[in-house]
């Protein structure tokens, strides 16, 4: 009887460890066929993301309370051959996962060098029909509701331009099956900058400074997109600066704006740097 009971016990217990295990492996390895959600681009024609196994549930784009990038310290732009820290977190209280890739913004191909900083939390797969390289998770056990991939992103050469950050990403519910779990979208754009003054700042953008080169008076003409708090900063070439011309909020529009520096700047190389929350630009002037 003992030995009968036993015969039927052990196959459940089998098929419950078999269960529980591909689960697992679905979960920890998914993204070694799936790539990350992207655009698409050469030798691309079709798009997959964690969606594609993971059904029943509409992809959720752009989350920015559950999924929150941080690209090196903060910043909105990049330097050209620089290497910055890339932290993606998850606000979960089960298992995660991700894929990503960097990619052009005029041309859609991936830019820059991808490596783990920890090989038993991601690593890099390469594609070669695209030639993409994809940073994935290996692990993702959230602790305290958190869990966070860091990995290291080397920039392109100078003159590469706008690139964008793509993430397809995981929430499961641990229900062992790939089914009703919760996928996610987010796509973040970093610019391509320049170092004036100590900080970095992003590539002009559709600011006009004239004269130049100039005596005494110049002219600013730029568009704001909203009605925002705008500065106008002028640096000596060595990055240093020099005066603050303007530190006010401007409406949006067209701004035409006009400052006498009579007196107040040697004859030489300056910049004139353009900033507010949707503009970051720098300009470079001769006063003689």
């Amino acid at each position: 009887m003992k030995k009968s009971k036993l015969m039927y016990v052990l196959p459940l217990v089998i098929a419950a460890i078999l269960i529980s295990g591909d689960a697992f492996t679905k979960l920890i390895n998914y993204t070694l066929t799936n790539r990350a959600w992207d655009v698409p681009g050469p030798g691309v024609t079709t798009r997959k993301d964690c969606s594609q196994c993971h059904t029943d549930v509409t992809p959720v784009t752009n989350d920015s309370i559950k999924r929150i990038f941080t690209f090196g310290t903060g910043q909105k732009s990049y330097l050209p051959d620089t290497d910055y820290k890339i932290k993606f977190k998850f606000k979960s209280n089960y298992s995660v996962g991700f894929s990503s890739t960097v990619l052009k913004n005029d041309s859609n191909k991936m830019v820059g060098t991808i490596t783990p900083d920890d090989t038993s939390e991601t690593k890099v797969f390469f594609h070669s029909a695209s030639g993409r390289y994809y940073i994935n998770h290996r692990v993702g056990t959230p602790t305290g509701g958190e869990k966070e991939y860091e990995y290291k992103w080397r920039s392109p050469a100078k003159g590469t331009g706008s690139v964008t950050f793509y993430f397809s990403s995981l929430t499961s519910n641990d229900d062992t099956t790939s089914l009703n779990d919760t996928t996610y979208l987010n796509a973040y754009v970093i610019t391509e900058g320049s170092s004036v003054g100590g900080s970095e700042i992003s590539m002009p953008k559709a600011v006009t400074v004239f004269p130049n080169p100039a005596n005494d008076r110049i002219n600013i003409n730029f568009i704001n997109s909203a009605s925002v708090k705008t500065s106008v900063t002028l640096y000596s070439i060595d990055g240093k600066q020099v005066i603050t011309l303007l530190n006010e909020n401007l409406n949006a529009g067209e701004q035409n704006l006009s400052f006498d520096l009579s007196g107040k700047v040697k004859p030489g190389i300056y910049f004139i740097r353009v900033n507010n929350e949707n503009l970051n630009s720098v300009q470079k002037i001769l006063f003689y």
